[in-house]
């Protein structure tokens, strides 16, 4: 899986995925709902779409490439898949160096 912020391969420390040029370790939590939507494929991420524009650059969690922002959604180019579901979550408890 690749970081959803700068497009790194995410790596296993200590037992949890971990970018290690940001320095952000991903709670279990989001770490099991981007692997059912981006590695294992289980579901589908949720796409309701934001009033706002989200900002700032996103890589889609399961192909690595940089995703792209149009009209409150942030989707990957390739798979298709959007990823507003974790993006709160990612800037606000997730902190990227």
């Amino acid at each position: 899986m690749f970081c959803p912020k700068c497009g790194d391969e995410l790596q296993e420390v200590n037992v949890e995925l971990a970018c290690a040029r940001g320095g952000m370790a991903l709670s279990k939590s989001i770490e099991r709902r981007l692997v059912e939507a981006y590695v294992v494929k289980c579901r589908v991420p949720s796409e309701s779409q934001a009033k706002f524009r989200w900002g700032g650059s996103w890589f889609c969690p399961g192909c690595g490439v940089s995703a792209k922002e149009s009209e409150g959604r942030v989707r990957c180019p390739q798979c298709l898949l959007s990823m507003n579901e974790f993006l709160y979550e990612l800037i606000q408890v997730h902190p990227h160096a």
